[in-house]
């Protein structure tokens, strides 16, 4: 800044210094446009390329006025749909600002505010270094050279940043905005004197800024105020405090300044309208059955249930009038889809209710449309897929329904919800046939200049589909098939310089060393050494600390199996470092435990003999657990063992196992050994001191003429547990007698 107070050759020489430090700066970013990185740094790079051309891409609509305060943040996530499927680390988020203060300034305000903007602190820096030469006293020179300098950095970071945006930001650089005018150029005399002569003038002013600071004051009361509300909102929906919940969603949307947080406002406020119309439905729906099995008419009973039905239909009618708004104000579908999924499920399950098969089938149209139209911008999204896809059966061919699961995984590893989606899709046989004929044709050799068509073509994550698929129909051998040629064109992807998902890469070897150890649970070493590459390769990112930590557990199963107790000793100590002998211990003990159930679940018949001994480590090791006998029952159970099955549930109950999980193995144990007269006294005693009736327990499930509200839309806040009592669980011996001690005997009450 002290360049521009000399002459004209100094200010020249730095006006190019400062072209040139702009044009490295610019060319360095384009050159990292595509450039990979494992650290995340290059995909903030490229966002902000992306941004400032949405920014541009506005600022050429309406490139006079712009598109309004808050345009930009309405309006560029919509854009984002065209590149995402090219860049999905990028723009896997809402696109809320542009990442650079003054091109969002373009696109809100247009070029008339833009120059008025820029106007003003041009000259503000232009009247500072005029004013600059003229100081004869070195500190206040000095002061303004730095205020000046201050301003003109905070100029040049918010062309990278919207800082300005934030609480903290502001405050220094508007207060170093006004010492920069106060001191660049000094009213003139005359002005004091004319404002001398008319006091009423100054107190006028005095007064007028007074005015505007309190009204300044009482919308940030009020902005503040709002996010408290959306904050309260959450407890009186969790206190079904309804009506209170709805007020607080009302104030929070109605009262927040910046347009982006009233947006989120205004989700969150359609989200509740929406839950608290299906707790009325899931009331309405118990009144009903209570309805259905009363033997008289109770009139009360038929007013509540309209009120049910009526509140319900108005909160979906509020949230539907919400949406349709929202739609009117943005350009993304990102988060209204699922809104709109859930609304089109809590009608069509009050058409069912009345019979109206065509309202069915049109609300679940409605529901899908809604879903794809989100999918397009967020279409790696696995609970967005999902949910498309099986909302979507019979609507799209299966190769486009396989073509979306697969786009997930791409920026993920397969969850539980996302298995259990691919396991109803393959429930159907026919929809099966196609499904595997689709992927199967990824299996067939491709020569080294086809490998960045493939990546295109999504041939990589369609053989994950493929092996969850074989994963849920238990042919472990055919995902190691597919997981083989999924890692192999990533590794030769990579090889040639292509840009690759550093998440999928590892998570595709980690499903691979998963496949490989349940295939061959007695040669563990080729999952060892598949899940090494994926921590080797996974993203410094959060998902891929996420599955670092997660592949850490893993492997120490591995090596459990490979026998190798001491090498999972030394990762539990690093781990763990407050653990004693005997902690360490449990902790072991805890592993060989999960070890085997995964085992058990899924691939038990390839190491029946192993299974055993590593049941047995896990005793020796703690033998105070009652999951460690539970697993040993559990071995017993397949073994056919009844006498060991009561013997090891008898510890468990020994060791202080908890009621409901021994009653749950016990009817395991029951259903495995039907004719077990050891088994059957057990269950009996299990089930008295229980409550529960013989009859109660083996009553087969009928249908309920009331329709089912879909379980993976009802929380399970509305549904009311049956609390059992604290009880001893009784021991038996080996011809299925009590032995446990009289309850009045007990120390438990």
């Amino acid at each position: 800044m002290a360049a521009f107070a000399g002459g004209r050759d100094v200010k020249l020489v730095a006006a190019v210094m400062g072209i040139i430090g702009i044009a490295v700066v610019g060319i360095y970013f384009l050159n990292q446009h595509n450039a990979p990185s494992v650290t995340g740094r290059s995909q903030s790079m490229r966002v902000r390329l992306y941004t400032w051309n949405y920014a541009m891409d506005l600022f050429g609509e309406k490139p006079l006025t712009g598109h309004g305060l808050g345009g930009y943040a309405l309006l560029a996530d919509g854009l984002a749909k065209q590149d995402v499927l090219a860049d999905p680390e990028a723009l896997g988020s809402r696109i809320s600002h542009a990442h650079g203060e003054w091109f969002e300034v373009a696109s809100d305000l247009g070029g008339i505010g833009l120059v008025l903007v820029l106007g003003a602190l041009f000259l503000a820096i232009y009247g500072a270094t005029g004013v600059i030469p003229d100081l004869a006293e070195s500190a206040p020179r000095w002061m303004l050279i730095g205020l000046s300098a201050t301003l003109a950095a905070l100029i040049v970071e918010e062309c990278f940043d919207v800082g300005l945006q934030i609480s903290g930001l502001p405050f220094v650089f508007y207060t170093v905005l006004g010492l920069v005018w106060a001191l660049a150029r000094p009213l003139p005399a005359s002005v004091y004197s004319h404002l001398g002569k008319r006091r009423w003038l100054g107190w006028l002013m005095v007064v007028g800024a007074m005015a505007l600071g309190l009204c300044a004051l009482e919308y940030s009361r009020r902005d503040f105020a709002a996010a408290r509300a959306l904050y309260d909102t959450e407890g009186a929906l969790a206190g079904s405090e309804w009506n209170k919940a709805t007020v607080l969603a009302d104030s929070a949307y109605e009262n927040r300044l910046q347009p982006q947080r009233k947006l989120v406002a205004l989700m969150q406020k359609i989200a509740a309208e929406l839950y608290i119309a299906e707790q009325h439905q899931i009331r309405y729906i118990r009144r009903l059955r209570i309805q259905a099995g009363a033997s008289l008419p109770d009139p009360e009973l038929d007013v509540r249930l309209n009120e049910d039905r009526l509140a319900s239909e108005q909160y979906l009618g509020k949230a539907l009038a919400d949406i349709e708004f929202t739609r009117s104000i943005v350009s993304s579908e990102m988060g209204i889809g699922m809104l709109e999924f859930k609304l089109r499920t809590i009608r069509a399950v009050f058409a069912e209710i009345d019979g109206r098969t065509d309202d069915v089938q049109k609300e679940g149209l409605l529901a899908a449309d809604a879903l794809g139209a989100q999918l397009e911008r967020q279409p790696f999204e696995s609970e967005l897929a999902t949910k498309f896809v099986i909302a979507s059966i019979g609507r799209v061919e299966v190769a486009t329904a396989i073509e979306v699961l697969a786009r997930p995984l791409r920026m993920k590893i397969a969850s539980d919800k996302y298995i259990q989606a691919v396991a109803v899709l393959m429930s159907n046989p026919e929809i099966r046939s196609q499904a595997m004929a689709r992927i199967d044709a990824e299996l067939a050799p491709t020569d080294e200049a086809d490998i960045a068509k493939r990546l295109d073509a999504w041939s990589p994550e369609i053989l994950r589909v493929g092996a969850v698929a074989a994963f849920v129909q238990g042919v472990h051998e055919s995902a190691v098939k597919y997981l083989q040629e999924a890692t192999s064109i990533y590794e030769r992807a990579s090889k040639a310089d292509l840009r690759v998902s550093l998440i999928a890469y590892a998570s595709a070897h980690a499903e691979l060393a998963d496949a490989l150890f349940l295939t061959h649970p007695d040669d563990p070493q080729r999952a060892i050494e598949s899940a090494e590459v994926a921590i080797r390769v996974a993203p410094a990112s959060f998902d891929g600390r996420t599955l670092i930590a997660a592949l850490r557990e893993r492997i120490m199963a591995y090596h459990l199996a490979a026998g190798h107790e001491s090498f999972v000793r030394e990762q539990l100590k690093k781990q763990i470092r407050t653990l004693d002998e005997h902690g360490l211990d449990a902790e072991v003990a805890n592993r060989y435990m999960k070890m085997c159930y995964s085992v058990l679940e899924r691939a038990h018949a390839r190491v029946p003999q192993q299974l055993n001994q590593w049941s047995q480590r896990a005793l020796a090791l703690d033998s105070e657990s009652a999951a460690n006998w539970f697993l040993a029952a559990d071995i017993a159970i397949l073994g056919g063992d009844e006498a060991q099955v009561v013997e090891r549930i008898n510890q468990a109950i020994d060791k202080g196992g908890d009621a409901q999980d021994i009653y749950a193995i016990v009817m395991r144990a029951s259903t495995a050994m039907p004719n077990s007269t050891l088994i059957a006294g057990m269950r009996r005693h299990i089930e008295r001191e229980l409550g529960i009736a013989p009859e109660q327990a083996e009553a087969p499930q009928t249908e309920s003429p009331e329709p089912e509200v879909p379980e993976s839309d009802v929380p399970e806040t509305g549904t009311p547990e049956i609390e059992t009592p604290e009880t001893v669980t009784p021991k038996v011996n080996e011809d299925g007698e009590s032995v446990s001690p009289p309850a009045e005997e007990s120390d438990t009450p």
